[in-house]
């Protein structure tokens, strides 16, 4: 058995896992899991500071998975229809402006530095 602090962080250690063990993208999201229920027993669900975690959390997860979806779409895409088939220019194009868009809002998030 693992050690893993007394938390039970659920089946987030295997997601995207298999084969030797859990993924990275698994692993990240045991960690955050972790971190979350800390503060959950620390702080409680109503606290302002765990709300905010939860929700950012959460908007992390749905992003890395959407890019994820869309990574693997556009290789099956290359791979059946070709790297010049306009569907497979419209999703490498979508995927695109979506990861700027997840970038500038991921920026926009980030809390700034005082010099």
């Amino acid at each position: 058995d693992d050690d893993h602090g007394g938390y039970d962080y659920g089946d987030a250690a295997v997601v995207g896992g298999g084969g030797d063990g859990p993924s990275p993208r698994g692993e990240a999201e045991w960690m955050l899991r972790g971190v979350l229920q800390a503060m959950q027993a620390t702080l409680g669900i109503d606290h302002p500071d765990f709300l905010t975690v939860k929700s950012e959390l959460s908007h992390t997860l749905a992003r890395v998975e959407a890019e994820i979806m869309l990574r693997e779409g556009l290789a099956a895409e290359e791979r059946t229809l070709g790297s010049n088939h306009p569907q497979t220019l419209a999703t490498k194009k979508y995927l695109a402006k979506w990861s700027e868009d997840a970038e500038a809002v991921s920026l926009r998030r980030s809390p700034r530095r005082r010099g």
